[in-house]
């Protein structure tokens, strides 16, 4: 383990907790299914297999030379990703709704959120990276969503956890979303700072360009 991770025996239970959260909501799931609306997991499920697909292809290997921040928070926000994804699909299986203006709405924001994080990955390039990191020689990238925001990659992920509960009338686990959201902020503006300090030329990207919402913050 690394520094920034848990402790082993948190990670291990932690670990244990949302695989047994995995395969109870299977199970109920299956022994629930006449009582729910199949398209519902459907389009569920294939937005969240695209999004996994896309975050896969997304990772590669970084150059060894990288300064990187020490940040507990990517761990916090892997686990409540991970318990929004299983815990809202376990509230549908266990109360299911069928709003379909609401659940296509959801799918909306779930597949802009995707497509927005897509396009900023794909916009960085050799510098992305799932940990907040720099390397020498690095440049400041403004092409694509980086004309007008700083991060779309957390706007992103934002669309995405609040339009995927959606997508199952699961109103419960907009608690959950709400935390991601606040954990996102946080490391949003631990990314900045680090930044700042690291990378050349930031400080003057980042006079003319907002952080999340053009024209507003």
């Amino acid at each position: 383990m690394t520094r920034s991770e848990f402790p082993r025996r948190v990670y291990w239970l932690l670990f244990v907790c949302l695989w047994a959260l995995l395969l109870g909501t299977a199970v109920i799931l299956i022994r629930r299914w006449p009582a729910l609306t199949p398209w519902q997991v459907y389009l569920y499920g294939g937005l969240l297999a695209v999004y996994l697909a896309a975050e896969r292809r997304a990772h590669h290997a970084q150059p060894p030379d990288g300064q990187r921040a020490h940040e507990p928070l990517r761990y916090w926000l892997s686990l409540c990703w991970w318990g929004l994804m299983l815990g809202g699909l376990l509230l549908y299986a266990l109360w299911p709704r069928t709003n379909t203006a609401v659940a296509l709405t959801g799918a909306v924001l779930t597949a802009a959120g995707i497509g927005l994080r897509v396009w900023s990955v794909a916009v960085l390039g050799q510098y992305f990276s799932g940990h907040i990191e720099t390397w020498a020689g690095q440049d400041v990238v403004e092409a694509g969503p980086y004309r007008w925001i700083r991060h779309p990659g957390y706007l992103g992920n934002i669309l995405q956890v609040v339009g995927m509960p959606l997508i199952l009338n699961a109103y419960g686990a907009l608690v959950l979303t709400a935390v991601l959201i606040f954990l996102f902020l946080r490391r949003l503006l631990w990314e900045e700072a680090f930044l700042q300090q690291t990378l050349l030329g930031y400080r003057a990207y980042a006079a003319h360009t907002r952080r999340l919402l053009p024209g507003l913050w």
